[in-house]
């Protein structure tokens, strides 16, 4: 059974009647305005409603229809709704006069051409072509929930294993970025009480009698090189754990979108399409490349190894004092 909408000009309101009266007897929902609009109702919303439920729009093509402003307002609603719907909808004009369907709307339909002397060979050729469409959907509908079952089925596991892989590097993540944190902080706390025990050396040194200049500036040097490895150590800390945290980061934001390609799944499983899938997918690359494979750390090394080389060629071959 299916549910049809029967569109007609005033003119040809009794063929529209006798069609209606065909289709119920073959266990049709048939909805025809001036018997199925009731009394009272707004008669413009319920057309709308009803075109828009129908499986099959019926439309009555005959030298009356394309004067009908009625007419060709619902044929435009419903091309317009089959282009712009998932839904299936058979757009089926039933044209009595083939010369009014060169200028419709309808004309890129495959039509049904009859007379309304042989009306019961045109309400067969309705039937036939209702039943063709109607097993059409019914095979396209177990196509679209076998797919949705596969593509369940197969995913699951996936998904699973993801959420599980992304979950463990988020939390690894964050775990070395707040230990990198801390390894930095430890490192200028050191450097700062390394700086005030050498200051603590120096007023001792200057203290005494008699002073040695070049041990002076050596242990100065050492000292500053010392400083220097400590904070240039401490930068390199927090350069691990900005990495860190923007891996983290990286994760969690794979997370949310492995949610919404669930939710996305879930809901529309049975329409989506192998492109959709892919566009889905492709927030999930858990495989991309690393932040902490973007790190520069001879930004970090090349200044304290030139330092260090400059102080062992300033005192290479100095006997110490």
């Amino acid at each position: 059974m299916a549910k049809i909408f029967i569109s007609y000009a005033r003119e040809d309101s009794q063929i529209a009647q006798r069609l209606t009266t065909e289709l119920h007897q073959r266990k049709h929902d048939v909805f025809l305005d001036q018997q199925s609009i009731r009394i009272g109702a707004h008669w413009q919303e319920d057309i709308k409603r009803h075109l828009k439920d129908a499986d099959v729009f019926l439309a009555l093509v005959t030298n009356h229809s394309d004067k009908s402003y009625y007419f060709n307002i619902e044929v435009t609603s419903a091309v317009s709704y089959v282009a712009h719907s998932n839904r299936d909808k058979l757009i089926l004009p039933v044209v009595l006069d083939q010369a009014s369907l060169n200028d419709s709307d309808l004309g890129a339909f495959q039509a049904l051409f009859g007379r309304t002397e042989d009306f019961d060979f045109l309400v067969g050729e309705i039937e036939n072509a209702i039943s063709r469409f109607e097993g059409f959907r019914i095979a396209q509908e177990e196509i679209k929930d076998l797919q949705g079952k596969i593509l369940e089925e197969n995913s699951a596991d996936y998904i699973k294993e993801t959420i599980e892989d992304l979950t463990a590097r988020e939390k690894t993540g964050r775990k070395l970025a707040s230990r990198w944190h801390l390894a930095g902080y430890a490192t200028l706390v050191a450097s700062v009480i390394f700086v005030f025990t050498l200051w603590w050396m120096a007023e001792r040194t200057l203290a005494q009698a008699t002073l040695e200049t070049n041990r002076l500036l050596f242990d100065t040097v050492k000292g500053v090189t010392i400083v220097a490895l400590l904070l240039g150590l401490a930068r390199y800390a927090f350069l691990l754990a900005k990495a860190h945290q923007l891996e983290a980061l990286k994760n969690a934001d794979r997370l949310h979108a492995i949610s919404f390609g669930k939710f996305y799944m879930r809901v529309f499983s049975t329409q989506i399409t192998p492109a959709e899938i892919k566009e889905v997918f492709q927030h999930w690359n858990t495989s991309g490349s690393s932040d902490l494979s973007h790190l520069d750390v001879e930004k970090v090394d090349s200044r304290f190894a030139e330092l260090i080389s400059k102080v062992a060629d300033k005192f290479d071959g100095k006997p110490k004092s």
